[in-house]
């Protein structure tokens, strides 16, 4: 029989064929690719009422300038009283009105001619006006776009979004990023807590659980310069999509305490006739909910340990009786917060704590009678509370050391 010369020849060739077409497609790229320089990144974005759209949003998008970033003076820029030229602005503030953010967005393609990038979007700061009328409308479009992403900051500005992102910072080119900083370093202290578009997605989705957000403002100094800070009215609490109150200071801390969120904070508690600071460096929080003859009571254990930080008194508080009424002090201290706080929400007839949720989990086959009149049932829940304090020492010193 003849050896088949034609198969042995048909091979080389397929192989070949083949690695024509892999080059081809390799030279053709990706089809979905963009050019960086066809982009405006957006690093953070604020939504406001619009006087032009009732139902509308007034949109501000902070677009990074990368010709910006490196922090050379552009020739033409504004000098000063000198005549010195200053650096320009990283950033450019652009602006547009909509019916919906998606319609705003393309509005703004009017002014730039790159399209609006989101992946790298950082802050979004809804102002006090349109919070109060309520963000849900707003908020599908960074659900349901593939660009946004979830770990997304939120705030809400005590004035209007459009301010909070035009205050530049000392520290940073970008304000949107100086203020998502902010927010986390709020929340280490244990003064704030950050929220993103997760823990938003997952208020709405629950029936029962009000969403609390950080409350951004803007203070102006004696020499004029501006400042952006998390201070006096710190949170907004919402009811559903709508801003319906403003939590202080020590009613943030409250509600943190109660929910857990506590990481260090410090107390100045009133101790022999001075004040005794104490800094927490370790807290955990345990909520129990159950059903007592048809009313709901919650139960919130709190354990934390600190270190006294600063003795404003004229006497060492290192013996095991200071210890011990210091410890009592602070847990009443921090019962207290914890009832003013629980009190003003049961006064909005907002559950910030998830309590509904805790009931719907344990008593399944109750919680369906119960879930349509929530509101009802959250204004006559009892609260208790428990604190376990403990102080781990008195620092390096023992004695005040004062004249």
């Amino acid at each position: 029989m003849k050896p088949d010369h034609g198969g042995a020849m048909r091979k080389p060739i397929r192989t070949k064929t083949a690695l024509c077409l892999l080059s081809v497609l390799m030279l053709a790229g990706c089809t979905g690719a963009r050019e960086l320089g066809d982009l405006s990144v957006v690093i953070g974005m604020g939504l406001d009422a619009s006087a032009e759209y009732p139902d509308g949003v007034l949109l501000t998008a902070q677009i990074v300038r990368p010709s910006e970033m490196k922090g050379g003076s552009s020739e033409g820029s504004a000098g000063d009283q000198d005549g010195q030229p200053q650096p320009s602005r990283a950033y450019w503030n652009i602006q547009a009105t909509g019916e919906t953010v998606l319609d705003a967005l393309r509005e703004c393609t009017h002014e730039t001619n790159n399209r609006l990038y989101l992946a790298h979007n950082q802050l979004i700061v809804v102002g006090k006006d349109a919070a109060k009328a309520g963000i849900g409308r707003h908020f599908d479009a960074f659900l349901r776009h593939n660009e946004p992403r979830p770990s997304t900051v939120l705030l809400v500005s005590a004035t209007r979004a459009s301010d909070i992102l035009d205050v530049q910072p000392e520290l940073d080119k970008l304000p949107a990023m100086a203020v998502t900083k902010l927010t986390k370093t709020q929340e280490f202290t244990s003064q704030s807590k950050a929220v993103n578009i997760i823990d938003y997605a997952n208020a709405m989705l629950s029936k029962t659980t009000s969403l609390v957000i950080p409350i951004a403002t803007v203070s102006e100094g004696e020499s004029g310069e501006k400042t952006v800070s998390i201070h006096g009215s710190v949170g907004a609490v919402f009811k559903g999509d709508r801003m319906v109150g403003e939590l202080s200071e020590s009613e943030f801390r409250g509600y943190l305490w109660a929910s857990g969120g506590i990481r260090r904070t410090v107390l100045n508690i009133g101790y022999r006739g001075g004040r005794v600071g104490i800094d927490v460096v370790q807290a955990g929080s345990d909520i129990e909910v159950s059903l007592v003859n048809g009313k709901v009571l919650a139960r919130v254990k709190v354990k934390q340990e600190g270190r006294i930080s600063d003795n404003g008194t004229n006497v060492a508080v290192a013996t095991e009786w200071d210890f011990r009424d210091l410890e009592a002090l602070e847990s009443e201290y921090i019962r207290s917060e914890i009832m003013d706080t629980f009190n003003k929400a049961r006064d909005m007839n907002t559950d910030i704590y998830g309590f509904g949720e805790m009931v719907s989990k344990k008593y399944p086959s109750e919680w369906e009678g119960m879930k349509d009149r929530w509101d009802e049932m959250f204004g006559s829940l009892q609260l208790e509370v428990s604190v376990e304090s403990k102080l781990r020492s008195s620092g390096l010193v023992i004695y005040p050391i004062r004249p």
